[in-house]
């Protein structure tokens, strides 16, 4: 079934018209059939043991569906709430108070938030320099923060998906969110993706805005208030940098992004067949 379920959307995929289907696919599609084969060999020799040891049917299902229910539902629910012991996240809520306190220790008690119109129709005097420079700490405390929080959020999520891949259930599951590009790989690696090309589009607007000798070179973040003080020159929509998601898809690419996941399913695999054959040296095979 399985089989014949894989070629029958492979098929829909090449019959489609606007479904592009090369080489990047076909590697993918060679990763998720060998990485079904080893999961499907695995319980089947897991069955086989659970089965060498009792020579009764009910037996055996019970302890099948004990086996099942552990690899499945308790290990990985334990590791989400031991990660979270272990690698606690800060709330929203305390990152919110925490940029409070932060404001008020460490942002000029004496900068006034206030803006005058007219400041956008003269050069910028010591006044709007300093209100640029509020700005400016505030975004850089902000963005500190934030930084903190998603590393930490990270980091935890990353130990709950490590321990939980004991489970040859849990590390078949993730490995096939890496070879389908998908979950929270997918999202880890398009996020730092999106972080690298912000910095990229930031550089860009600098060195545009230096190369123009009647900018006043003031760019802070505020959208509506630096736009006077910085180059309003029009940019050539080419020369923007555009946001390109690399995905890993080449062999070998996958091989290393994947590696983990397949070395737990072989030794899983390794490991059952050789108790499996103690078992049956061991024991009359009923």
């Amino acid at each position: 079934p399985f089989i014949i379920g894989l070629l029958i959307n492979i098929l829909l995929i090449i019959l489609g018209r606007e479904i592009s289907f090369g080489g990047h696919e076909v590697v993918r599609i060679i990763f998720f059939v060998f990485s079904a084969f080893l999961f499907f060999s695995l319980q089947i020799f897991i069955f086989y043991l659970i089965s060498s040891f009792s020579s009764s049917p009910n037996f055996s299902l019970l302890i099948s569906t004990f086996v099942w229910i552990t690899f499945v539902i308790i290990i990985p629910n334990t590791t989400w709430i031991l990660a979270r012991i272990i690698r606690d996240v800060p709330t929203k809520e305390h990152i919110v108070r925490t940029e409070d306190i932060l404001k008020k220790g460490n942002i000029d008690p004496d900068c006034n938030w206030g803006w005058n119109s007219v400041w956008k129709r003269e050069a910028p005097n010591p006044r709007i320099y300093n209100l640029a420079s509020c700005f400016d700490k505030v975004d850089e405390l902000h963005n500190n923060l934030f930084l903190e929080y998603r590393n930490k959020l990270f980091n935890q999520t990353e130990l709950a998906i490590n321990i939980s891949s004991i489970s040859p259930y849990y590390s078949f599951k993730f490995l096939n969110e890496k070879v389908s590009n998908n979950g929270y790989y997918k999202f880890k690696d398009f996020y730092l993706n999106l972080s690298n090309y912000v910095l990229i589009f930031k550089n860009f607007i600098n060195s545009r805005d230096n190369e123009d000798q009647a900018s006043y070179h003031l760019i802070f973040n505020h959208k509506y208030l630096c736009e006077a003080f910085m180059s309003r020159k029009n940019v050539d929509k080419n020369l923007i940098p555009q946001f390109m998601y690399d995905e890993k898809t080449t062999f070998i690419e996958l091989i290393k992004l994947c590696s983990k996941e397949i070395i737990i399913l072989l030794s899983w695999l390794i490991g059952v067949i050789l108790l499996l054959f103690i078992s049956f040296t061991r024991y009359d095979v009923r």
